[in-house]
């Protein structure tokens, strides 16, 4: 089963460079509704685990979604994601602890593609997020994607803007949520995945990632890669690595990020089964 594109990642933090915030939405998971309508999968389930920027943010991912196809034209996706930072002490105007306190983030999705025939296919998704940064800072907003896909044979693109949608509140200060436009593509030979994408973040900020991926016996698919951006508008330069091993459609995979101060050290884990 073909790999999801990769998207660009970006640091955790519970406001971004831009007066934006939950930079969360823009982690890439190991599977989402997308990576199953770019792989051509009828049906589909996932459950995911991680540990984001464990040496900064110390970010604890928990993930879980669907996909279906109804019909030649129609697929339906749904994904709920939960993130949640290390916590911290909470103290009054006293210097006295009142307890601990995790800030988190949780958007649930619902996605509707149509297939206009065989390579050329539409995604639309609408997303609820809420977003708690303190005990007294809680908000919430709405969010949508829309994406163009294309596939046809071995090569495959795809296109879109994302996480368009309303400000988040937290009390009197608004920020906006971190829309980016996304390209990107892959092309497959011999076995070998080559994927390249680039996000560039409404708010000014560039990245680019490239990978490649092999799958040895249709069971077994070692990747590696390597992304550039530009630190001081949050966006970390990294490498990484991952693994994929399928059977009979079940899918385990798993993805490390190493040579970052930033994202050194993030992990994520997959189990998945599609038909």
């Amino acid at each position: 089963m073909k790999k999801i594109l990769i998207s660009l990642i970006f640091c955790v933090s519970a406001v971004a460079a831009g007066a934006q915030s939950v930079s969360s939405l823009l982690v890439p998971l190991e599977m989402s509704p997308e990576s199953a309508a770019m792989e051509g999968v009828s049906h589909s389930g996932w459950a995911q685990f991680g540990k984001w920027a464990p040496g900064t943010a110390d970010c604890t991912i928990l993930a879980a979604g669907a996909y279906s196809t109804l019909g030649s034209k129609i697929a339906l996706g749904l994904d709920v994601r939960s993130f949640k930072d290390s916590p911290y002490e909470v103290t009054n105007s006293s210097g006295i602890s009142s307890g601990v306190f995790s800030p988190s983030d949780l958007a649930g999705g619902l996605s509707v593609y149509y297939f206009i025939n065989g390579t050329l296919g539409i995604g639309l998704t609408g997303r609820y997020v809420s977003s708690t940064i303190s005990p007294a800072l809680k908000g919430s907003a709405f969010c949508g994607d829309l994406s163009a896909i294309w596939k046809k044979d071995t090569f495959g693109a795809i296109a879109g803007v994302y996480n368009l949608g309303s400000k988040i509140s937290y009390g009197k200060s608004s920020y906006s949520l971190p829309a980016f436009v996304r390209a990107g593509g892959y092309y497959t030979v011999s076995g070998v995945t080559i994927r390249a994408a680039a996000d560039y973040l409404l708010e000014g900020a560039f990245g680019a990632l490239v990978s490649a991926e092999y799958t040895v016996m249709d069971m077994v698919t070692p990747k590696v890669g390597y992304h550039y951006g530009n630190p001081e508008l949050g966006l970390p330069s990294y490498a990484l690595a991952g693994l994929k091993a399928s059977y009979y459609g079940v899918g385990l995979s798993a993805s490390y990020l190493f040579a970052s101060g930033t994202l050194g050290g993030s992990l994520q884990f997959a189990l998945s089964y599609s038909f």
